[in-house]
């Protein structure tokens, strides 16, 4: 069911001919496999981003093993349900020097009060090993679950699509992706995460989650008292 929303989404955004480079469905089905790895079997709490990074169909084909992880997808992409992101010594050939997404998580030790040890470790094997108890937490026993508003990566190298563009996007991506499967899942409560990401989205996500929160970034550079988090909201 999940596919057909992604494929649909997907031929919509192809006939907007967009000039901003937009991934094959290839790589945009990655993300979405490992999207679907991680969700729970109930929902409770949807962490609501913009979008992965902008990964070319080549980087696709570099892999990883994670024996302890069933059926996890074995390809790379930017995006941070693959762990090989930001952990190149996991693939085949290191062929990427991001770090990942540290910023995400920190705000998933936070979304289910834990204190998991992936920042500022060393231990390469430990750093995975906490990484994976992690995820597995938020699946099976807290319910959180992280989408993004566009299926396409938005960030290429330092290129996004220009405002008109980004609209486009997002809405076509939100209204024929994300709302069906939010109204499918029904979870407790959808936070966005950053307030330039919520006032950019505010129109299409209030069509479909009236009630939806609000934080900052987890690496905004605020005093802490001005800080809106998991923690105050």
């Amino acid at each position: 069911m999940y596919d057909n929303y992604l494929n649909e989404t997907y031929a919509k955004l192809s006939a907007l001919r967009l000039s901003f480079l937009v991934e094959p469905l290839e790589v945009v089905k990655l993300v979405h496999d490992y999207r679907m790895y991680w969700k729970p079997k109930k929902v409770k709490t949807l962490l609501l981003a913009e979008s992965h990074v902008y990964t070319e169909i080549e980087a696709t084909n570099h892999k990883h093993d994670f024996k302890e992880l069933p059926n996890y997808p074995c390809r790379y992409v930017r995006f941070v349900y693959c762990l090989s992101y930001g952990e190149n010594h996991r693939l085949n050939e290191i062929i990427d020097s991001r770090k990942g997404t540290p910023q995400f998580w920190k705000l998933f030790n936070e979304s289910v009060k834990g204190n998991f040890k992936i920042a500022n470790n060393h231990n390469r094997t430990d750093k995975i090993e906490q990484k994976i108890k992690l995820l597995n937490k938020m699946r099976d026993e807290d319910g959180v679950w992280l989408l993004d508003a566009s299926i396409i990566g938005l960030y290429n190298d330092g290129l996004k699509p220009d405002a008109t563009e980004y609209t486009k996007i997002v809405e076509c991506s939100f209204e024929n992706y994300c709302a069906p499967i939010i109204n499918n899942i029904k979870p407790e409560r959808v936070i966005v995460i950053g307030k330039t990401v919520y006032d950019r989205l505010a129109s299409v996500i209030n069509t479909f989650c009236p009630n939806a929160e609000w934080i900052h970034q987890p690496n905004a550079r605020l005093k802490k008292k001005h800080k809106k988090t998991l923690s105050n909201i």
